[in-house]
């Protein structure tokens, strides 16, 4: 098997952190991702056990947690893409 190799595009930063480095992106996902759920739905979860309303502050966390975590992910991405892409 012969590997071919991928031609270097305008940007090769930017193509060296979308490609090779995918796991490093993948772990800051996945831990902001946790975080956040964990904040949001730990504290509705918490919030329902000293209440006393089960389900209601839990899943209101969670629903309110993931376009929170979305802008944080989109926020976070875009600022470093928009690093390397003006070092141009």
């Amino acid at each position: 098997m012969t590997e071919e190799k991928r031609e270097k595009g305008p940007n090769p930063e930017l193509e060296d952190l979308v490609f090779a480095k995918h796991f490093q992106i993948t772990i800051r996902v996945v831990l902001i991702t946790v975080v956040g759920m964990t904040f949001f739905g730990g504290g509705g979860y918490l919030l329902d056990q000293k209440l006393g309303t089960q389900p209601l502050f839990l899943i209101t966390g969670l629903v309110t947690a993931y376009p929170i975590i979305q802008m944080i992910l989109y926020r976070t991405f875009r600022s470093i893409t928009k690093k390397i892409t003006d070092k141009e």
